[in-house]
């Protein structure tokens, strides 16, 4: 049986932590988020996408999931769209790592800060 590519995995993934209609592509080497609204067909099934930034790339695999749950959670929360949670999320402070706010740090900066917490 011919391995599995990556992405194949990763797709399953975000499916099992998101939900159906949260997908991802490569678009120009970069990442593209796409979240269907609607289960229905063409002008029924409208959708929401954005470029994540994140190079699309096995070694960016958990930056991509990371970033995708990340912005579920955000437009779950405040019910907004897509894109303004993409806005929300790269405002100061508004990466969220382990729920939280992380005041603008970078990713790890601010899991070596939770992690020198809890040590």
């Amino acid at each position: 049986m011919p391995q599995q590519q990556w992405f194949g995995r990763l797709r399953g993934q975000i499916k099992d932590r998101c939900g159906v209609g949260w997908g991802i592509a490569d678009r120009h080497g970069d990442t593209q988020l796409t979240r269907r609204i609607n289960d229905g067909k063409q002008h029924e099934n409208p959708r929401q996408s954005v470029q994540l930034g994140v190079p699309w790339n096995p070694a960016f695999s958990g930056d991509i999931f990371l970033k995708v749950c990340q912005l579920k959670q955000l437009v779950d929360e405040r019910h907004c769209s897509l894109a303004d949670a993409y806005q929300q999320q790269d405002a100061p402070g508004g990466d969220l790592i382990a729920g939280g706010a992380n005041q603008g740090m970078d990713p790890y900066q601010a899991q070596r800060v939770q992690y020198q917490v809890l040590a």
